[in-house]
């Protein structure tokens, strides 16, 4: 995958989800490898904008933005693994489904394109901190791939969409603080 290519599948799961889903469960060309550069690019993109945020707006030392913008890519990293496990285990258990192993993780990952995308967008430009409003469309795109992607039963699907929402949205700030106290250079900012 390319720029233009990763640009259209982030494009495509804002705009159609319900498309974009269908289109992963039938695909059967590389699907991990792919979602994970689509993931590896995204944190990236997160990162620079982090970084280059930090040296427009903030007046602390590089070191310290340059921190910052490492720890906000380990975040939404970590937030991946995390929810991964933790979905996996509780669509087994909780919720009585098995899903694959790479349509689980490209399920998740392309749950926080949204959520890494406005992070990214307000990172560059501070003044639109109102955009982490739209972080509830999160919960239409991962209630439309949960039928797809999961095959979960419909009197289910509600509990086992807000619940994820809320793993994909919550658990990048709590690992950021996390990691804010283990690094206190970074609380500075």
């Amino acid at each position: 995958m390319n720029y233009k290519e990763f640009t259209q599948a982030i494009t495509s799961i804002i705009s159609k989800p319900r498309n974009k889903w269908e289109e992963l469960h039938t695909s059967t060309n590389s699907g991990e490898n792919n979602t994970l550069k689509l993931l590896y690019w995204l944190i990236s993109i997160n990162a620079i904008a982090q970084l280059v945020g930090g040296l427009i707006y903030d007046n602390t030392l590089f070191i310290s933005i340059i921190i910052r913008s490492i720890v906000s890519a380990a975040s939404f990293y970590s937030t991946i693994w995390l929810v991964y496990y933790i979905t996996n285990e509780a669509l087994t258990k909780k919720f009585g489904v098995k899903v694959e192993k790479d349509k689980l993780l490209s399920y998740l990952i392309f749950s926080s394109v949204l959520n890494i995308s406005i992070s990214s967008i307000i990172a560059i430009i501070p003044g639109l901190f109102f955009l982490e409003i739209l972080n509830i469309y999160t919960l239409y795109i991962v209630w439309e791939g949960a039928v797809i992607m999961t095959n979960i039963e419909e009197n289910k699907r509600s509990n086992f969409a807000l619940l994820l929402t809320i793993c994909l949205l919550v658990a990048p700030y709590i690992i950021f603080k996390i990691l804010t106290i283990a690094f206190p250079i970074i609380a500075k900012i």
